[in-house]
């Protein structure tokens, strides 16, 4: 049982590492160190993931040697418990992926705004690009007093020609205007993790939520062999 508690333990080891990460990521004022972060955060999460799945392996290993049907009659219960929770296939999958292709998944979606407009963009590891920002967004509040609804839906609108005009003018030069305050952001905010392959968009409170209760319920199935083998 002493290798199954270990790896219980790295598990939990490398899930305290990725929640400190987390919360340090949303108070970082540069985009280099953000990116140095990021690289970290994924180490931790992959480990993670690892440790975590690979516990009951190595429970199953340790005990069906020395209880052997009776084990295995028990553990066909348990695996029905884990099985029920979904988000525990989607780190069965991730762990999967990221040991056949590499550590590529999640991708890190961040956002950082002014009164004038926000940018977003996202930190992927997916692709061969030497840079890993990707799918950068900027978004207007308004042009000029304008609704952008108003701007682009013409059909919408009662704008003369000139007045078309002049809201891409101000656009441009509100453009000019945010591009200058992004250089000088500071608050970006991470969002969301994605899984592009899964389908997955996850806010990272459920998702660290989710994996504290996938890891209470390998836990709990950790101590139930314990107490009825052990003992």
């Amino acid at each position: 049982m002493r290798l199954t508690i270990d790896k219980e333990k790295e598990a939990f080891y490398h899930f305290k590492n990725f929640k400190q990460k987390l919360e340090k990521i949303n108070h970082i004022k540069s985009i280099k160190e953000l990116l140095i972060e990021v690289e970290y955060l994924r180490f931790d999460i992959n480990a993670f993931i690892n440790s975590l799945r690979a516990t009951t392996l190595v429970l199953q290993k340790e005990y069906r040697s020395k209880f052997g049907e009776a084990f295995n009659t028990w553990y066909s219960e348990k695996v029905k418990e884990i099985e029920a929770i979904e988000f525990l296939k989607i780190l069965k999958e991730l762990r999967n992926i990221n040991q056949k292709e590499g550590n590529i998944y999640p991708t890190f979606i961040f956002k950082s705004g002014t009164a004038k407009g926000s940018i977003s963009f996202e930190v992927d590891y997916t692709g061969d690009s030497k840079s890993a920002i990707k799918n950068i967004v900027v978004e207007f509040n308004n042009f000029g007093g304008i609704e952008i609804s108003d701007a682009v839906a013409d059909h919408e609108t009662q704008l003369t020609l000139e007045d078309k005009q002049k809201v891409w003018n101000a656009a441009i030069n509100h453009y000019k205007v945010l591009q200058q305050d992004i250089v000088e952001l500071d608050n970006f905010i991470l969002i969301k993790f994605k899984i592009e392959r899964m389908d997955i968009e996850i806010e990272p409170v459920e998702f660290v939520e989710k994996c504290k209760i996938s890891g209470e319920l390998i836990e709990k199935i950790v101590y139930e062999a314990r107490s009825k083998f052990d003992n």
